[in-house]
């Protein structure tokens, strides 16, 4: 895939941002899910996943907390820790399945509280071992009310590994949240969630996804670049496969896919027109110096129906954006984030370096703006200013979602 030249201004990042007439009439995919309010309090709560955690001796059984939100913030105190043991989880907790390997939230069934959707990749069930499962678990008032438990088998006799990324979207235009689980090779599409009857499961089988046959899916992300009320979704896998999925016909299937691109993403509104733009992390790129892609949302979707039209893609680096200077093995864009961090209504950038200054790692924000992202206001936050002082800490590895 072509793109422009690295770009970065001091005062404007953004090259080539499409305008559109409409943008003050729809309101972002990411202002619409918020999705992460379990107790229906009105405050955002934090859930993290400990996939390795040792439960009642069973190593690597997994555990996923629930921190609750208050006016001044994420309190520990008030927190729920959910194992596979939870009376309200059906099975029990098991060695090596790996409960809480990757979290996703939303309000599935549209009661006003966010419900948490969890990967257990290493699961046993009876079609074979790691072939994995996602519980659903209902939120409520006082915490979790109860949950439900997704399946799904893998296209050939290998480990399915059915929940190694969850991600919740709207991606079937009904308007209700649905839910894309990704295994070691397959991606399936979970609708129609609700407490009691059978969800809704397609399948789209591992030789559909092109670079992903025998190859593994590590991570994915969904967002509504072009504004139909039906969320994209984007998968990540090894070697920086990148493939798009969007609906098509009413089928779900895959449109585009490139090899070496991004190994990570996230969907935001940046320049608040409606369109959620795509921010890609490339940190293997050039040597592992890093850098990252904006792939700007329109009525097209990227500029086209079959991925992004180079012409709107903005290529960041850490050198061009002024955030010093771009050094081999850096891996600017191991990890990015698009969030309204001022609630402005424009994406804000967090894009991390966690090889920086001998693996002590870096994070900047770049704000968002009409015109794209500006390096005017910008933050910088490494280690020693937070007070860890752990040398190579490689600070920024993950970010919260």
């Amino acid at each position: 895939m072509a793109a422009t030249a690295a770009a970065c201004l001091l005062s404007v990042l953004a090259v080539q941002v499409p305008a559109h007439a409409d943008q003050a009439t729809r309101q972002s995919g990411s202002e619409a899910r918020a999705g992460d309010d379990f107790n229906g309090d009105g405050y955002r709560d934090l859930a993290i996943g400990t996939p390795d955690a040792t439960v009642n001796g069973r190593a690597a059984a997994g555990s996923v907390v629930i921190s609750y939100g208050t006016p001044q913030g994420i309190d520990p105190a008030r927190r729920t820790v959910i194992t596979q043991d939870s009376s309200f989880i059906p099975g029990a907790a098991e060695t090596s399945d790996k409960f809480g390997t990757s979290i996703s939230s939303g309000d599935l069934d549209g009661d006003g509280y966010a419900d948490l959707v969890v990967g257990s990749p290493g699961e046993d069930i009876s079609e074979g071992p790691d072939q994995g499962s996602v519980s659903v678990i209902w939120g409520g008032a006082n915490g979790p009310t109860g949950s439900r438990t997704l399946t799904g088998r893998s296209s050939d006799s290998s480990p399915g590994e059915f929940g190694r990324t969850v991600v919740v979207g709207r991606f079937t235009g009904d308007g209700k949240p649905d839910v894309a689980v990704a295994g070691y090779t397959d991606v399936w599409l979970a609708s129609d969630i609700t407490k009691a009857g059978d969800a809704k499961i397609d399948h789209i089988y591992a030789y559909d996804l092109g670079p992903f046959h025998h190859k593994t899916i590590m991570s994915g992300t969904s967002g509504d670049a072009n504004g139909d009320g039906r969320d994209e979704l984007v998968v990540f896998g090894q070697t920086a496969y990148t493939a798009l999925f969007t609906q098509v016909n009413d089928e779900f299937q895959v449109v585009w896919w490139e090899f070496g691109l991004g190994s990570a993403g996230d969907f935001g509104d940046i320049n608040h027109d409606g369109y959620e733009d795509l921010v890609l992390g490339m940190p293997y790129m050039d040597d592992e110096t890093g850098r990252a892609q904006i792939w700007w949302g329109d009525s097209d979707g990227f500029g086209g129906p079959d991925g992004p039209d180079p012409g709107q893609v903005t290529t960041l680096s850490q050198y061009a954006c002024g955030l010093g200077d771009s050094e081999l093995g850096d891996q600017f864009g191991h990890t990015v984030r698009l969030y309204d961090a001022n609630r402005d209504g424009f994406g804000d950038l967090a894009v991390t370096a966690p090889y920086e200054n001998a693996k002590d790692g870096a994070v900047w924000r770049l704000p968002g703006t009409a015109n794209g992202l500006t390096a005017v206001g910008s933050q910088s936050f490494d280690p020693p200013r937070l007070g860890v002082n752990s040398p190579g800490a490689r600070f920024g590895l993950v970010l919260n979602r």
